[in-house]
């Protein structure tokens, strides 16, 4: 027999909306970046419930920014008259970048079920993502504490 034979697989990583956690790291995957947290650095981890975005006032400059490039280019276009020749690419283009501050300055404000992890360089935010139940994330977190050792502070007010 093979010593690998003998190694007890580690169990599957726990997940609930968007955040798993495992023996080694807890992680935010909301499918497309990823974001994770090395157990050896989290020195706590509170459930909280506010603002989900982790730079908010960085967002609320990117999404103005964004509004507002994209309003001069739509009211442009909407006022581009026939007369004035072809309407350049930037414009159609431009003006996308409505949707894209709408987006980010929604993003900014979103409130939701949160875990504050605190580590020796920084403080992180990973969110569950929407429809999180806090009754389903305590299990989910206490699920965690037994299988892992996690400990979980809760500032919910």
């Amino acid at each position: 027999m093979s010593e690998h034979a003998l190694t007890p697989a580690a169990p599957e990583p726990l997940r609930y909306h968007g955040l798993d956690i495992s023996e080694e790291a807890v992680s935010e995957d909301h499918g497309g970046s990823v974001v994770s947290i090395a157990r050896e650095e989290i020195r706590s981890i509170t459930l909280c419930w506010g603002l989900t975005g982790e730079r908010i006032p960085a967002q609320i400059v990117f999404a103005l920014v964004c509004l507002a490039v994209g309003g001069v280019c739509a009211s442009t276009l909407i006022y581009w008259t026939p007369t004035s020749g072809d309407i350049p690419l930037e414009l159609p283009a431009g003006s996308v970048s409505l949707i894209l501050g709408v987006y980010a300055l929604r993003n900014a404000f979103r409130r939701g079920y949160f875990l504050r992890i605190r580590t020796d360089r920084e403080v992180r935010k990973l969110a569950f993502k929407g429809g999180a139940e806090l009754e389903a994330i305590e299990r989910f977190l206490q699920t965690a504490n037994r299988t892992y050792g996690y400990a979980f502070d809760r500032e919910l007010g």
